[in-house]
């Protein structure tokens, strides 16, 4: 199950491609259930609820392991659910959650090797989850800051590092669906002017 698999893969060396996926496969679950959310919310209540994956978030967070940058939209899909409160979880649970999604964007991410390939595939790991949210509209104003949040952190690091890093502006979108950034565009960041993603990759 879904649960099994990101903890076995995890423990391994993993290729990114392959964590990622599991996003892949939420998404699935996302556009079976959009139009009965009360379903998405039980079947994203028992992942979270799950004592084997907790544990395991636990020693991630603890570590800061790759491995959480890698599986990234799978987190933030379940902290934007948790956060808007249509999980019915633990204190315990949310805090867990929400740890993940701040160790990833305020420790891993800004401390990795620069690479814009994982910086492209971050916004991807936020793009896939928000237009689902859009779709069953449970979290849809939590995903939206959560994309921001992580836009914004990638223009910063694109910033910081380009000078010396001359791929980089090639490199961050190719690793973005293009589809889905356009949507983003205007659902999240609300047009291109105010889009710093478009601005810099996609003017």
């Amino acid at each position: 199950d879904l649960v099994s698999d990101i903890k076995n893969r995890s423990n391994q060396d993993s290729h990114p491609d392959h964590l990622a996926s599991f996003l892949e496969r939420w998404e699935l679950l996302e556009m079976e259930y959009e139009s009965n959310p009360r379903v998405l919310c039980r079947i994203a209540k028992i992942v979270v609820q799950n004592d084997e994956l907790k544990t395991h978030l636990r020693h991630g967070i603890e570590m800061k392991s790759g491995w959480l940058r890698d599986a990234a939209g799978i987190f933030f899909r379940l902290h934007s659910m948790s956060a808007a409160g249509s999980l019915n979880i633990s204190d315990d649970e949310k805090s867990l959650l929400k740890e993940a999604y701040e160790t990833i964007i305020t420790k891993i991410v800004p401390n990795m090797e620069v690479s814009g390939h994982h910086y492209g595939a971050l916004y991807s790991q936020a793009a896939v989850p928000c237009i689902s949210a859009m779709r069953s509209g449970v979290g849809k104003a939590e995903m939206n800051e959560i994309v921001k949040s992580v836009g914004n952190l990638i223009i910063k690091l694109y910033e910081k590092h380009r000078r010396f890093h001359l791929d980089l502006g090639i490199a961050i979108p190719e690793r973005m669906i293009e589809s889905y950034v356009k949507v983003l565009t205007e659902e999240v960041w609300g047009g291109e002017i105010n889009d710093p993603i478009f601005l810099a990759f996609y003017n």
